[in-house]
Order: C-alpha cells, then structure tokens, then sequence
C-alpha cells in the first residue's frame, strides 16, 4: 500500500477514536388520529435514583406538518426553553427534567435523540440505576393518547448502568401497532471508521489488478 494513504488511514482511524461516544436515534410518531386537535408533546429524561451517571439527551432535527403552539414549559436541567423547532436537551441531575410543547396535530411529529455523557462514554460499576428518555402526547384535556403504556409513553430510550442501551415502543391505545417508530442512526466515528475501511479495501482491491 501507498505509504501516504496508510499514514492518512492511520491518522483517520485515531481521529474517530478519539471523537466522543454518542449514540444517535431517529424517531417518527404517527398522529394522524389527532389531527387538527390541540394538545401537547411531552419529554422527559429522568433518573432511576441519585446514583445514576451524568447524562444528556439532545433533542434536534425536529419536524411536524402540525402547528406549533406556546409557550413551551420545561422543568429540572434543560439547555434553554425556546421551545420547538429548536434544538435543546435535557440532563438528568434533577429528579424530574422535562419540556412540554403545545401544538395542534397534523399526521406525525419526527425528530433525533442524541446520547451522550459518562453514562454513555465512560458507564462505571457502581451506579445502580439508569436515566431513561420518554416522549408522550397528551389531548387538550390532559389525557395521554397513541399508547396504552401505564407510564403514559409512546416511546423509552434507556441508558442503562454499565452503559447498555435499550429502546421501547409501546402498542397503541386500542393495543394495536405502535404510533412510534425508531431507528439507530450512525455515530460520526462510526461513519469514519466505515469509509476508512472502505477505502483500505478499495486500495487493496486496485493493486491486484
């Protein structure tokens, strides 16, 4: 191999290693059965107990054929509360750490849920408990709608100790399919760590010809 393009893998491969662990996850929920009514979307991130590792949900990215309403209200540790579309993001160093959005409903509401901090990058072997991310809907009379979950969640993404990751849908308020869907969405490094790979193999795969 080409002594350069090996010392710019090399160097690609210790960038990506050094970049900080997230993990990323694309959500999509189906609220067509609320459109045109009001009501409000609910997140929250919050702790198993007070031992729980420091951790951040980062909220972007958010879309809606809907009408956002105001104003936002929001509770515990949180970025700012401008309220959507903009970004913002919740820790999890107080008890209850919320935001709540008012809007009328079109067919769906979309938006990415990043992970990071020690819980994620750097779990320990002490903490007991968790941090988990709930996303609810509720209608203009305060009932939760799109799930039959006792916890009143459409959706959970838990950090769980030991930094082990676990996403939950829940069936639909007649028990049917879910409103929610999610996906994990590649990390920067790992992208990296990908086309790096690519291109070692692509190289070798020329010089054989």
């Amino acid at each position: 191999m080409n002594r350069t393009f090996l010392l710019s893998l090399c160097g690609a491969l210790l960038f990506a290693s050094l970049l900080p662990a997230t993990t990323i996850y694309g959500v999509r929920v189906d609220t067509s059965t609320l459109t045109g009514q009001t009501g409000d979307l609910y997140f929250q991130f919050n702790p198993g107990n007070t031992d729980a590792q420091d951790a951040i949900a980062s909220i972007s990215g958010f879309g809606t054929n809907g009408v956002l309403g105001g104003p936002a209200w929001c509770v515990g540790t949180f970025s700012a509360c401008d309220g959507l579309p903009a970004d913002f993001w919740l820790g999890n160093s107080a008890g209850q750490n919320a935001l709540d959005q008012p809007l009328m409903f079109g067919s769906f509401v979309s938006f990415l849920v990043t992970l990071s901090g020690d819980a994620v990058n750097a779990p320990n072997s002490t903490s007991t408990s968790g941090t988990t991310f709930s996303f609810s809907v509720y209608d203009a009379a305060g009932q939760y709608r799109l799930t039959n979950d006792p916890g009143e969640a459409v959706l959970g993404i838990a950090v769980n100790p030991g930094g082990i990751l676990s996403s939950t849908t829940y069936p639909n308020e007649d028990g049917g399919a879910s409103a929610a869907d999610i996906s994990t969405i590649p990390e920067p490094a790992s992208l990296l760590l990908l086309g790096a790979g690519l291109a070692a193999l692509g190289l070798v795969r020329l010089r054989r010809k």
